[in-house]
């Protein structure tokens, strides 16, 4: 019986049997919101364009360096008339988003798509626990909170500590300047380490 079961989930993934979701992605006023879209393989993403902005997938690098340079992934047209304004993203990975006339205003984003049942997307997003100082660069107390992780903009994750006591200091001096999320008891906030 064990080996049928194994079959059966070898030929039809669990995964085939989750409702996927559609996520906005709007691009307006040179900028997109969200700068940061969370989603899950197979999920849609409808780019809603308001002027003269696009969307198109490149590199990282190409994204930090503000190039318009299409790597062969999404590219939604520029102006609300493109026809092909909704795409789905299969695999799991960080996608660089940018409009080209526009990248040296900012107008760029990231699409992390993750492979769990439970995204960073989906968490609440509560400020009732306490970090502080936020930005840092040395430690951060953390308050009211069991449970710390820490993730760079990748979604990988760099430091885990359970068992917190009621105000947990954690050093944070050995990573590099930047963003970073922090995951405290299923909620999740923006760290700036300067």
């Amino acid at each position: 019986m064990k080996k049928f079961i194994l079959l059966l989930t070898l030929i039809f993934p669990p995964s085939l049997g989750l409702a996927q979701n559609t996520h906005t992605l709007t691009a307006t006023d040179f900028s997109f919101s969200p700068d940061t879209l969370y989603i899950q393989a197979g999920d849609t993403v409808d780019v809603i364009i308001g002027g003269y902005h696009g969307a198109t997938e490149i590199d990282s690098i190409d994204w930090v360096n503000n190039i318009d340079n299409h790597n062969g992934g999404f590219d939604v047209g520029f102006g609300t008339g493109s026809p092909n304004t909704k795409f789905t993203i299969d695999s799991v990975g960080t996608y660089y988003n940018i409009c080209g006339p526009h990248a040296g205003m900012g107008m760029k984003s990231i699409i992390i798509v993750e492979s769990t049942n439970v995204s960073i997307h989906d968490l609440n997003l509560s400020q009732d626990v306490d970090i502080y100082p936020n930005p840092a660069s040395k430690l951060i107390t953390i308050q009211n909170s069991s449970s710390v992780k820490i993730l760079n903009i990748k979604g990988e994750k760099l430091l885990e500590k359970n068992n917190l006591a009621d105000f947990e200091e954690i050093n944070i001096s050995l990573l590099p300047q930047g963003v970073y999320f922090i995951m405290l008891d299923r909620s999740i906030q923006k760290l700036i380490i300067k």
